[in-house]
């Protein structure tokens, strides 16, 4: 088995089996300064940020040792904050909008409605609805079922989530705040929990791992 894990820009690999052994690798095909990896749908995407006079780039891999260029059709990306998998698309998240593929290899630029409102600083997937918030303490939430035309919610609904997942049910987002949804379009507020959602913050330095 292929082990990656990601910190702070930093790639490193493991291939025993119990994971106890790792060494630093560059992701071959790839270039820039490493930012995001997902694994998503059997497929293991990497980010970096722009060299000088580029745009920031997308890779993924089928065995996480070698890596292919995704090619991204529209206006550029000035960076590319997440990629999430759900529905059958792959979507983007950069500044500004989103872009979409079915391959994860061939994306396509989409805006919700118009092009100016910026970028998503979350964007999730969870039974059948594709949601995200725009950047501020006065977000904006938007909700889309085919990830093209998209619907604005009541605002400050997903403020202070930094990630979600999903079980198949029911959607949790954390960050400084904690919400709950079973259809990704009416959220509510954990008012109990185990877990202390201060525990996840915008400024924390996610250690990201993936097999």
């Amino acid at each position: 088995a292929l082990h990656n894990v990601f910190q702070g820009g930093v790639l490193a690999r493991s291939t025993d089996s119990s994971a106890t052994t790792w060494e630093d690798f560059t992701a071959s095909g790839s270039s820039g300064h490493a930012r995001l990896l997902r694994s998503l749908n059997g497929r293991l995407f990497l980010t970096t940020t722009s060299l000088i006079g580029s745009d920031p780039q997308v890779f993924s891999s089928t065995n996480g040792a070698d890596f292919a260029k995704s090619t991204i059709e529209g206006t550029s990306f000035s960076q590319v904050q997440d990629i999430i998998h759900g529905g059958g698309l792959y979507l983007i998240n950069g500044a500004p909008g989103i872009a979409t593929s079915t391959d994860g290899l061939n994306f396509t630029r989409s805006f919700p409605m118009n092009n100016t409102w910026g970028s998503f600083t979350l964007l999730g997937y969870g039974n059948g609805i594709y949601f995200g918030r725009t950047a501020g303490s006065n977000s904006d939430f938007y909700y889309s079922d085919d990830a093209v035309e998209w619907t604005k919610g009541q605002g400050n609904t997903l403020s202070g989530l930094v990630t979600t997942a999903t079980n198949g049910t029911t959607i949790v987002g954390l960050g400084s705040d904690a919400r709950v949804s079973t259809d990704g379009i009416n959220w509510a507020s954990v008012v109990s929990s185990d877990i202390d959602p201060g525990l996840i913050s915008a400024s924390s330095n996610l250690i990201q791992a993936s097999y």
